[in-house]
């Protein structure tokens, strides 16, 4: 070796170096820590520790765990050890089970979307910051999502169809990616058990009951005397019959007994309360959602058209064993149907679906797939409309825009895609109506598959669907015209040489890679083809960003295999935290080069996110029991580095 290859250091050396570099970046009083993550001897991203985004940097008087010892209570540090890309925490999110919730409630299990272009369910790490530079992007259809301006997103390219940018770059003539099916088949949901209001004695409870009056030699007048109630509660639970179980408490105390194994709930309606969900229940509930009220003893159902309620009359009569009574409300030009049960009363109270707000209640979310057309046959029959023109479209109505932003989710199941509005009320309904109102609509292609999986009960709304026969273009579905353009002939297709639109719809797409099929074509072009226009994917054109300067708590997931996940039903890149940012694949060679071994929470993420190396230079805390055990399940290979050679 000659003396000019002597002096060269080794690529380790020389990336430590570089993560000694970026650890001057922290702002951290305690511990100062840079990293570095190559890739084939590639850098693929750098990281420091410190406050985060939007927060006065760490001092002495800021630092909480200052008098602690190093390594004690880290929980208390508000730092984080690397850039974090990141959602707002109340963006909606769908489980793998079907439940949808705010990113700030949901578990590990949710979706993304592959290679292939398919949405699946996939394993996520969450995590939580502070953020205070956001941008809200509003798309076509009015698609909406709150990221910070660091986070990554997915646009529509030419090129590549989909194509990483930082949010901050976004701009009005992008266009995002939309999901278009969430493959969930969901399955019957257990419903809540509700405890009867009355009970009655078994033939041995009676006999026991019976026999303790004679010990004592009561008489039924005296026991009701001395109990305050009449003589024919007494009557009553001897016949067979059933009682208050307030009464019932009474009784068996009065006489020292314990009653409770003979005693039988009592409906004295018949009530019958089901303990699963079928697609008659879920009917029933999406009707209520929409325009049913709670009583204390009983529920009841509002609708112009007399024939409607007289449907749902025979639904709740099939599935409770009771009937209500309709009755003709004039004041308000409408029929009102009531249902006198108490323990029916107490059941839906218990669904919680809301009284001044009503929601869909999250157990609905997971129900299999026919019942959940009939949730949403209930609620759009209750607050659905179909318009002729000018556009075929039908629609769903409310007050409360969570509510539309959930059923939009809930569509997806049977791939149906929808537009929200939001429209100023010109007439104020009540002091507890809002000054806006909103609506989800869907129309083209969308309208047709809403007509073959949730219809309508509702007779006139039913009749104006059938008559719906064609439809137009869906424009939420929509693929990059150059993307086609660039790689096959465009003189055959007059739609790709149209200048005045960016986008080809999803059925001239269809068309084009049909006839591509029938002809010499270069595989890799049709491949490339293929997939985007079978995937489950769309594009929708971005319409408004703003800047949004406020600090707001926000969330991320990590999706070690697809690198995304879906937030508001928008296709959004992950984040791969402790230097590995901009959600770059980190699999394969790759070694993570940090000043100070990580901690536990970045150690899983650096096992899970697949890194195959670490070389550190401290060893800080390498002691640590479960962090062994967890090294030693791992794959992972850890180098330290000595100090000397730097």
């Amino acid at each position: 070796m000659n003396q000019k290859n002597k002096k060269r250091i080794s690529k380790d050396e020389y990336f430590m170096k570089i993560a000694k570099v970026v650890s001057e970046r922290s702002t951290c009083i305690k511990r100062k820590v840079g990293a570095v993550l190559v890739k084939d001897s590639h850098i693929m991203s750098t990281g420091y520790n410190g406050a985060p985004s939007g927060f006065k940097h760490c001092t002495t008087e800021t630092c909480v765990r200052k008098n602690l010892k190093s390594g004690e209570r880290p929980e208390l540090c508000r730092g984080v050890h690397a850039e974090i890309n990141c959602v707002s925490d109340n963006s909606l999110i769908i489980s793998n089970s079907g439940e949808i919730m705010e990113a700030k409630d949901i578990g590990k299990k949710i979706f993304a979307v592959n290679e292939h272009l398919k949405v699946i369910p996939s394993d996520a790490e969450k995590f939580l910051s502070i953020k205070d530079k956001l941008i809200k992007i509003k798309t076509a259809g009015n698609y909406e999502l709150l990221v910070s301006e660091d986070h990554l997103m997915f646009k529509m390219d030419d090129e590549e169809g989909l194509k990483e940018i930082k949010a901050s770059n976004l701009s009005l003539n992008d266009y995002l990616p939309i999901v278009t099916y969430i493959p969930i088949k969901g399955i019957p949901q257990e419903l809540p058990n509700i405890e009867y209001d009355s009970f009655k004695l078994n033939n041995q409870g009676i006999k026991i009951f019976c026999s303790k009056l004679q010990d004592m030699g009561l008489s039924q007048n005296c026991l009701a005397q001395n109990l305050g109630f009449s003589r024919t509660v007494i009557r009553r639970l001897l016949s067979g019959e059933g009682i208050k179980d307030t009464n019932f408490t009474k009784i068996a105390h009065k006489l020292g007994l314990e009653l409770n194994n003979y005693k039988m709930g009592v409906e004295r309606k018949k009530v019958f309360i089901p303990s699963i969900t079928s697609c008659d229940l879920c009917q029933i509930v999406g009707y209520f959602i929409g325009d049913g009220t709670l009583g204390n003893n009983f529920i009841s159902f509002f609708d112009k058209n007399r024939l409607m309620l007289e449907h749902y009359n025979e639904l709740i009569k099939k599935v409770f064993g009771i009937t209500g009574n309709i009755r003709k409300n004039k004041d308000e030009n409408q029929y009102i149907l009531n249902v006198s049960s108490k323990r029916l009363s107490l059941f839906f109270e218990k669904l919680g679906i809301g009284i001044s707000e009503k929601k869909i209640p999250k157990l609905f979310h997971k129900v299999d797939n026919d019942s959940l057309s009939f949730l949403l046959r209930g609620l759009f029959d209750a607050e659905g409309m179909v318009r002729f023109s000018p556009r075929k479209l039908v629609a769903l109505t409310s007050g409360f825009i969570r509510i539309l932003e959930i059923v939009r989710l809930l569509l997806l199941r049977f791939g149906i895609l929808s537009s929200l509005y939001q429209l100023k009320r010109t007439v104020k309904i009540s002091d507890g109506a809002g000054s806006y109102s909103y609506v989800l609509s869907t129309s083209g292609e969308d309208l047709l598959k809403y007509k073959k999986y949730i219809g309508f009960s509702h007779p006139i709304k039913k009749e104006k669907l059938e008559k719906i026969k064609k439809v137009g273009l869906s424009k939420k579905r929509c693929y990059p015209k150059y993307y086609f353009s660039s790689r096959i002939s465009t003189t055959k297709w007059s739609t790709l040489r149209d200048r005045r639109s960016e986008v080809i719809n999803q059925i001239t797409a269809n068309k084009i890679v049909n006839e591509l099929k029938l002809n010499n074509v270069d595989k890799k072009v049709l491949y490339d083809l293929v997939k985007l226009t079978e995937s489950n994917i769309s594009f929708v054109k971005i319409k408004e960003l703003v800047n949004v300067r406020k600090s707001q708590k926000m969330i991320d997931f990590y999706v070690p295999d697809y690198n995304s996940f879906i937030a508001n039903g928008i296709l959004v890149h992950n984040c791969i935290i402790q230097a590995a940012l901009h959600g770059t694949s980190i699999k394969g060679d790759t070694t993570l080069y940090t000043t100070i071994f990580p901690c536990m929470t970045c150690l899983k993420l650096v096992i899970n996110a697949g890194i195959k190396k670490i070389v550190y230079l401290d060893g800080y805390n390498m002691e640590n029991e479960v962090k062994k055990d967890l090294l030693n399940e791992s794959v992972l290979i850890v180098k330290p580095l000595l100090l000397s050679k730097l």
